[in-house]
């Protein structure tokens, strides 16, 4: 219990921060904190059986040091460089499979 309260204190947090983004830049490192903390859940806490989640990698986001990210889905559909880039990435790891 107490894990999950950390948790969702910080997706709280993130998520605030995200929706106060004043540009897309500001969006993407809210959206790359967010991501991680929603990752540390999933794998601490499953996905409660739904559809799995795909654990997706980009290489070049932030200058080529890479960001992951979940997605419902095998297409890889890239949040960081969107329609620029939607394709770049790939899928490292799914989550929840039966």
């Amino acid at each position: 219990h107490q894990i999950w309260v950390k948790l969702k204190e910080r997706i709280q947090a993130s998520s605030l921060e995200l929706s106060h983004a004043q540009d897309m830049a500001d969006a993407r490192i809210a959206f790359e904190e967010l991501s991680e903390i929603m990752i540390e859940a999933v794998q601490t806490f499953g996905t409660a059986g739904i559809e799995p989640l795909h654990l997706s990698f980009c290489p070049m986001a932030f200058n080529n040091k890479g960001a992951d990210w979940l997605q419902l889905g095998k297409e890889i559909r890239n949040p960081y460089f969107g329609s620029q880039m939607l394709m770049c990435g790939e899928i490292i790891k799914t989550l929840g499979e039966k």
